[in-house]
């Protein structure tokens, strides 16, 4: 039987083990490989054969604001094998027939050749899926705007410890993008690949003896291929066990249950790796060995995923594919999500807006009022009760509260039922820090509903503000234009914010105290005052 809260320890060295070995003689293989190629790896860029023009990052900006669903332009269905597909001579659970997914990108080149070629020499039949890219994201805003969020309060653990990458961001909305499509399309299982894998030798039978060495077992996911951190916590059959924490995202099997626990935990709206994130909602990770952070991040992460793995790995990145990697810090332009800027640039902006008439009608919306914030010179004059806008691109607009001075957008709904506000837990989220971490607001009074958090602020400076419900970008409070009230919670409050004058702030080391208060039932208010000293 399946057992929780196990630590079952760091991974053992012992070169007899056949996972163990298989794991040398890829690294061993890397070694070599760095040396042949030592020239190219000092500067190399997206590839050896060519570099993307500007209408691929175009059609990258277009990829990335049609996710999480997968229309056929993003889909090219390959043919190398016979039909129906299945890898078990009987039926099984989890075999997963003609669906094989490879998530690829279509500038990198050689790894999606690399693809091809293993499935042709196989003989097997697949989708390749046109990858979400990290490289069209262009700003902060592009998350929120999406629907998407990366974990509130970030930060790497100790054995991964770095901040968010934009690749991170592609890689986790690619994945998803595929659970998304086995939902809507009902599909009982389906092969995960990204295109730098490599199948072992006589893989098809082996996965079928694999999936028949599973049966009795409940798993929704089953590592074909993995990088173990930590012991397996049991073993199930000769070629089968329960694991520990895992890495790597190279080759799973994902059941329809697999795919709606994913899609029903909304894993979109607390990203970490992909990797790290499939470990914790196993469960993995909890006595903080290999993640130090796994227990804080399980408090979203909820235990959804029962995995198994297959011993040794069936599926293995080819060497030197790493190199090639945009989640992996061995590239030049790397990018981390905090760094980047909180809004496009005009261009940027205008090739998104462009872009939305491929879009569903909800992002239209969305895309068209970002349009209007930061365009605001080409909307239409305000109505009486609000006066005109107006936009230096040189800093971030400033706001009344409730602002008069944001573009007309459809009224969000302006109330919850008493019940459903007071069981959400309150955040609040601003500028002070590039809108990267979100501050608990906390219940204070047990007659009236209020609550109250303190943030710390740059001494002098102006901050803007949301109220964020459950730690969702897509469940955010913010003031309606015309003096007319509070909206949300919703995802269109994306601008849409408070603004904290700075002047009469007192100040100690560099920064200021802002106190905020928030009732969230009846006439809901928002109030902050700076603290005394």
């Amino acid at each position: 039987a399946r057992r929780a809260a196990v630590a079952p320890g760091p991974r053992v060295f012992d070169p007899t083990d056949a996972t163990t070995a298989l794991h040398q003689r890829y690294h061993d293989g890397t070694i070599q490989y760095t040396m042949d190629n030592m020239e190219w790896l000092q500067n190399k860029g997206h590839s050896r054969t060519s570099e993307p023009t500007q209408e691929d990052h175009a059609a990258a900006r277009e990829r990335l604001f049609r996710w999480p669903t997968l229309q056929p332009r993003d889909t090219e269905r390959l043919h190398f094998g016979g039909g129906p597909q299945r890898f078990s001579s009987e039926p099984v659970a989890g075999d997963p027939g003609d669906n094989i997914f490879v998530v690829s990108l279509p500038r990198r080149p050689e790894k999606r050749a690399n693809a091809i070629r293993q499935l042709r020499d196989t003989g097997l039949n697949a989708t390749l899926v046109t990858a979400c890219d990290g490289d069209a994201v262009l700003c902060q805003a592009d998350l929120p705007a999406i629907g998407v969020q990366v974990m509130p309060n970030y930060r790497g653990h100790v054995n991964h410890d770095m901040p968010f990458t934009t690749g991170e961001v592609g890689c986790f909305m690619s994945h998803f993008a595929t659970w998304q499509h086995m939902v809507d399309n009902q599909l009982p299982a389906a092969l995960i690949l990204e295109d730098d894998f490599e199948l072992q030798e006589n893989f098809a039978d082996r996965l079928g003896d694999c999936l028949r060495q599973a049966q009795g077992e409940d798993w929704n996911i089953m590592y074909v291929g993995r990088s173990p951190m930590e012991n397996d916590v049991r073993k199930i059959s000769e070629h089968v066990a329960e694991p520990g924490y895992t890495l790597w995202t190279v080759a799973y099997i994902l059941t329809l249950d697999g795919a709606r626990a994913l899609l029903e935990s909304r894993a979109e709206q607390h990203m970490v790796p992909l990797d790290d994130f499939f470990s914790v909602a196993m469960g993995c990770g909890m006595d903080g060995q290999y993640n130090d952070r796994a227990v804080e991040w399980s408090r979203l992460i909820g235990p959804v995923l029962r995995g198994v793995a297959l011993h040794p790995p069936l599926v293995m990145p080819y060497v030197g594919s790493m190199f090639l990697s945009d989640t992996a810090m061995m590239r030049k332009g790397t990018r981390y999500m905090r760094d980047l800027p909180m809004e496009p640039p005009d261009a940027a902006a205008a090739a998104h807006v462009g872009a939305a008439a491929a879009m569903p009608g909800e992002w239209r919306e969305a895309l068209a009022r970002l349009q209007a914030f930061l365009h605001p010179s080409s909307m239409p004059a305000a109505s009486s009760d609000g006066e005109a806008a107006s936009f230096d691109p040189s800093t971030r607009p400033r706001r009344t509260v409730p602002s008069a001075r944001l573009p007309p957008a459809p009224p969000p709904p302006l109330q919850e039922p008493e019940a459903v506000a007071l069981g959400r837990r309150y955040f609040v989220a601003g500028s002070w820090d590039g809108w990267q971490d979100f501050v608990e607001l906390v219940r204070v009074d047990s007659d009236e509903p209020w609550y109250e958090g303190i943030v710390r602020i740059p001494k002098g400076r102006d901050a803007e503000l949301q109220v964020i419900c459950d730690s969702r970008w897509d469940l955010r409070c913010f003031p309606m234009p015309g003096n007319s009230g509070i909206a949300g919670p919703s995802r269109d409050g994306h601008g849409f914010n408070w603004l904290v004058s700075g002047s009469g702030a007192q100040s100690e080391g560099g920064s200021s105290e802002l106190r905020v208060r928030w009732k969230p039932t009846g006439p809901r208010e928002l109030s902050w005052e700076w603290a005394r000293r």
